[in-house]
């Protein structure tokens, strides 16, 4: 599918761990629930305008108390690829989203499934 040259495409993925694996994570963008729930082993691909951007999930609950912010500038047409992972140290567990290169993020996806839930 081609990008809109006015907008910037992303394309946000979880790989499959056991860390986390039941946990059904939103995605929120600025502070807004922007998303389905992106499950353990899915991706989902947005479609922003350029700019500066918040991404995060919901801190709080009792899987993931901590929900690290990751700010990205978007570039109109240009596409994008972010991991999410869940990260634990000890007891507590970190929620947090990482830009991949390309090369990278293309071989994780291969044989991922396109996250519908709502």
């Amino acid at each position: 599918m081609p990008i809109d040259p006015h907008k910037a495409n992303i394309v946000i993925y979880r790989v499959k761990q056991f860390a986390g694996s039941a946990v059904l994570t939103p995605i929120y963008i600025n502070g807004k629930k922007k998303s389905p729930m992106l499950s353990n082993g899915s991706f989902q691909t947005l479609t922003l305008d350029p700019g500066k951007y918040i991404f995060h999930t919901e801190p709080g609950n009792w899987m993931t108390p901590i929900a690290r912010r990751t700010e990205v500038s978007l570039a109109a047409g240009e596409k994008y690829f972010m991991r999410f992972k869940i990260d634990n140290y000890q007891v507590v567990m970190f929620a947090k989203f990482e830009l991949v290169e390309k090369e990278q993020a293309l071989v994780e996806i291969k044989n991922m499934r396109l996250s519908l839930e709502k």
